[in-house]
């Protein structure tokens, strides 16, 4: 669907389950290609909902282009995603002001945080859920403050009744009720996420850092004291 020139222009980042190159396109316009390394059916999942949200044409969604296949030094076969170029991630923003001992400005994050709220509003409209919102997956121009919410690798559109995976969502921002196996969770994990995004503007450090599943509860309970039912 889409022709991108070979070869890339340089990695620009590196997950469990992709790598994200810059690359550019047959007319010149340079964008980000995702090579996954993940399941067949995880893959065309990914790609199906892709195009879905795409299709609702959001300003802070990242635009998705178009797929094309390779084959690696040994034979196998790779997907590509191909998306819009977006300068740096809010994780790298929020790296260079904690080196510097900076805290993001009140209005920024106001500004931030209004369109990732905006983003899921429409994610969430299509029954999807993103399953990993966090800086490293929201995508910021910081000369014109605009975000997109990227990599939906994770993302699965919920159906009633089914369970779903609860070893999923980076640890830090992992809502307890995955932390508690409750596979019949909802659109409410991303929920937990986005406020663990927004403690994280307002405190310059993750709120909840736990090592293991059983110091991420301690760590929620810490500042939120006991879990119960609701």
């Amino acid at each position: 669907e889409m022709e991108v020139i070979v070869p890339f222009k340089g990695m620009l980042g590196r997950g469990a389950f992709s790598t994200v190159w810059r690359g550019c396109t047959c007319t010149g316009r340079v964008v980000a290609v995702k090579t996954v390394h993940g399941t067949a059916n995880a893959t065309s999942r990914e790609v199906k909902i892709c195009r879905r949200l795409s299709a609702a044409n959001h300003a802070n969604i990242v635009e998705f282009l178009g797929v094309y296949y390779h084959w690696d030094e040994h034979g196998a076969e790779k997907m590509n995603l191909v998306m819009e170029l977006v300068p740096t991630t809010l994780r790298n923003l929020l790296s260079t002001l904690s080196n510097r001992q900076w805290r993001i400005k009140e209005n920024h994050a106001r500004v931030y945080m209004f369109q990732l709220a905006s983003a899921l509003q429409c994610v969430h409209h299509h029954n999807i859920v993103h399953r990993d919102v966090k800086p490293e997956n929201i995508l910021i121009n910081p000369e014109t403050r605009q975000l997109k919410l990227a990599d939906f690798g994770s993302a699965k559109e919920l159906v009633p009744g089914n369970t779903n995976c609860t070893y999923i969502c980076s640890r830090y921002y992992r809502a307890p009720e995955c932390i508690l196996d409750r596979d019949l969770y909802g659109l409410e994990m991303d929920m937990w996420s986005y406020g663990c995004v927004l403690a994280e503007l307002a405190v310059g450090k993750p709120l909840f850092p736990g090592h293991d599943n059983v110091s991420q509860l301690v760590e929620i309970m810490r500042v939120l004291g006991t879990i119960n039912s609701e």
